[in-house]
């Protein structure tokens, strides 16, 4: 956030007083202390009736202009950023920046990269494992640390289970060995995927989380209502490649179909009480429209954009550390599309086959009921306001427990598998 703020020039809130060691604090915890952000959280104002096309449009412009700032920062290795004085005397030596990085980036004399912190490596009981944590000097290297540390954590916590799961055959049987054996397939197909491309493999500091709920914008009327306050929860901000990195904000993020929803269209056709569904999705619709139009000014964002590999990529990088928690067919799916992609357009690749063909069938049922029981997550997440894997604020959580019964009564568990939101459900924290 220090480097955000200070060196960077982006609004992120400052920092007055922080301690990453419990043991130091007379509180006996980890804490930070920055500057209070008011106004209004960005998911709140893309809500609201009166929110026009134009103030929307605000947010969407400034959260580009964040991101095309981060993109022209590359740094010399993958990793975390630190302190200089907080990193070993061989990482001190090592030069902040990468080689030709604008002479007018300040801030190596004070900081460094360092070991990640990202959830890949640290989640849940991943703290008390010896693994690679970087930095590290290529993307191929990185993947693999990912891989071996999820291997790692398969081997020591994991038990076989069976998964209850929606649809057909329900009873799938999983094991840590299985999921061992798709990770392996995964370190062997990563060196072909990752691009051979400079520019896509510098490594650039990236927000983990632009949700609704970590912009917050001005609620002014007097003219600058939309415009950013500040962008907040940077907690396990890493530097990784370009390619993994420039990704949709998660506000201004739509997935479904947008082919047919105009781009120039006011948003106030959209807004009809008796349709609020209807409306919701239309305006995220607009906003990922907006977004990839404004995008278009970032050429590096563009670059990667474009990659024929890199939804592959990312894909598979969200599922290594999340195999166990998300279930086989997840990951299996994902591994047989870059498997495919790889067979039809890599002169050199050679192949190792994802999902023998007589089992194609089986997986595919499998993975489109993972596919639904995501989809009805979905829904409940948005009917309560929730984001994450269930997290919601202090404000909302009475109102949120009392419409919790209701939904789980409308979940169909012969359909769908088992109610998510109860205690003992794997969560990405495992």
């Amino acid at each position: 956030m220090d480097f955000a703020r200070t060196v960077l020039g982006l609004p992120v809130p400052r920092v007055i007083k922080y301690s990453s060691q419990a043991k130091s604090t007379p509180v006996g915890c980890e804490f930070i202390l920055m500057d209070v952000v008011d106004d209004m959280e960005f998911h709140d104002l893309a809500r609201r009736s009166d929110t026009s096309l134009n103030e929307l449009s605000k947010t969407v412009r400034d959260t580009a202009a964040m991101l095309q700032t981060l993109c022209q920062a590359p740094f010399s290795q993958i990793g975390s950023l630190y302190y200089k004085e907080d990193v070993s005397p061989e990482l001190q030596r090592r030069p902040l920046y990468a080689t030709g990085a604008p002479a007018s980036l300040g801030g190596a004399d004070r900081f460094r990269i360092g070991p990640s912190v990202g959830s890949e490596f640290w989640s849940g009981s991943r703290e008390h494992l010896l693994v690679d944590r970087g930095p590290w000097q290529d993307m191929v290297s990185y993947a693999i640390a990912a891989a071996r540390c999820q291997q790692m954590w398969l081997k020591v916590y994991a038990s076989p289970r069976v998964l209850i799961g929606p649809v057909g055959d329900t009873k799938v049987e999983e094991t840590p060995s299985t999921h061992c054996a798709l990770l392996d397939t995964f370190i062997h197909i990563i060196p072909y995927l990752v691009p051979k491309d400079d520019r896509l493999l510098r490594s650039i500091l990236w927000h983990p989380d632009l949700n609704g709920s970590n912009i917050f914008v001005n609620d002014s009327t007097f003219g600058s209502r939309g415009s950013v306050i500040a962008f907040i929860d940077w907690q396990g901000s890493c530097c990784s490649p370009l390619v993994l990195q420039a990704r949709h904000p998660l506000a201004m993020e739509y997935v479904g179909t947008i082919d047919d929803l105009p781009v120039t269209t006011g948003l106030d056709e959209f807004i009809d009480p008796e349709t609020i569904g209807t409306g919701r999705k239309a305006r995220k619709a607009m906003l990922h429209r907006m977004f990839e139009e404004k995008a278009k000014e970032n050429d590096l964002y563009q670059l990667s954009t474009s990659y024929i590999y890199r939804d592959y990529l990312i894909a598979l990088m969200h599922c290594v550390s999340g195999t166990w928690s998300d279930g086989y067919a997840w990951f299996r799916e994902n591994l047989y599309r870059a498997e495919e992609a790889l067979r039809q357009h890599h002169p050199n690749y050679i192949p190792l086959p994802v999902v023998p063909r007589t089992q194609l069938a089986t997986h595919q049922a499998q993975y489109q009921a993972t596919l639904l029981r995501h989809h009805h997550f979905e829904l409940v997440q948005d009917s309560l306001g929730l984001v994450g894997e269930g997290w919601v604020n202090h404000e909302k959580y009475a109102s949120v427990m009392k419409k919790l019964p209701g939904q789980r009564k409308e979940w169909n568990e012969a359909r769908l598998g088992s109610w998510p939101f109860q205690d003992g459900t794997w969560s990405a924290d495992d």
